[in-house]
């Protein structure tokens, strides 16, 4: 599909992706990228922005299962990008941070979020509070 963004077929790796979602298969980050940069070349952001939430539906899969390092990586990649990110992109990274017991990265994320004027609600506070918890466990674990 990037090839043919490459070479200017936007329509056809579009035509590629609504096929995969058709036929049920659920793409992977990769090429969800590609459809979010046809989609803002196209300037349909509305569209860009549907299609990241469910690339953010499918991280939090990914991270339920265990992968809180690929999760983590393609919040920062899609920083990278320019790419907005919004509360629950955030709340992914801050709970597979978490989880990984980086705490520190998560409370990063979420002076982040006070510093974009975003919400900082209860769901991200507690996530916060499980992962110091977890880390002050396992040191008072080590401990004896």
């Amino acid at each position: 599909m990037n090839r043919m963004v490459d070479c200017g077929k936007m329509d056809m790796a579009m035509a590629v992706y609504t096929q995969l979602e058709r036929l049920g298969l659920r793409p992977n980050v990769y090429t969800y990228g590609i459809v979010i940069k046809v989609l803002c070349r196209k300037s349909s952001l509305e569209e860009a922005v549907d299609v990241f939430r469910k690339l953010l539906n499918s991280s939090m899969l990914v991270s339920e299962i265990g992968m809180f390092d690929e999760a983590v990586d393609q919040f920062k990649s899609f920083k990278e990008l320019g790419i907005y990110l919004d509360e629950i992109a955030y709340h992914v990274a801050i709970d597979a941070l978490c989880k990984l017991g980086k705490v520190e990265g998560a409370v990063r994320f979420l002076d982040e979020m006070k510093c974009n004027k975003m919400v900082q609600d209860v769901v991200n506070c507690t996530t916060l509070i499980n992962g110091l918890m977890g880390v002050f466990l396992l040191e008072e674990y080590r401990m004896h």
